[in-house]
């Protein structure tokens, strides 16, 4: 049975798993950056997917947003574009913790002032 925090985030109620029938939990992307899951962690093992959640500590399983962002970076640059922009929800890179614009604003410092493009 879910709840409202006081911040008025759901929270699940701790009576709504048994822990003797599950081995861990995933916790998915949250919608928002740097949120917050309110529940009582002390009998499940758990981690989660990306870098959304910020509270409770968790472990957890990423894409590498800055990598993959070089590999699509430096398959342009290979078919001849010189002057790539990124145009990006700060929403969107706050929930990746800012490896959108890093990966970016780092691939921009390599090439020439002429075929640099603002931030969008």
């Amino acid at each position: 049975m879910a709840s409202r925090a006081a911040d008025d985030q759901p929270a699940v109620g701790r009576d709504s798993l048994q822990p003797e029938h599950i081995g861990g939990l995933i916790v998915a992307p949250l919608p928002v950056a740097k949120g917050h899951v309110h529940f009582d962690w002390a009998r499940f093992s758990a981690v989660t997917i990306g870098y959304s959640v910020a509270s409770p500590p968790l472990h957890r399983a990423v894409n590498h947003q800055f990598r993959s962002h070089l590999m699509a970076l430096r398959t342009l640059r290979k078919k001849g574009y010189r002057r790539l922009g990124l145009a990006l929800r700060s929403s969107f890179d706050e929930r990746v913790d800012h490896h959108w614009i890093g990966r970016f604003l780092a691939d921009q410092r390599r090439h020439k002032e002429a075929d640099q493009i603002p931030l969008y």
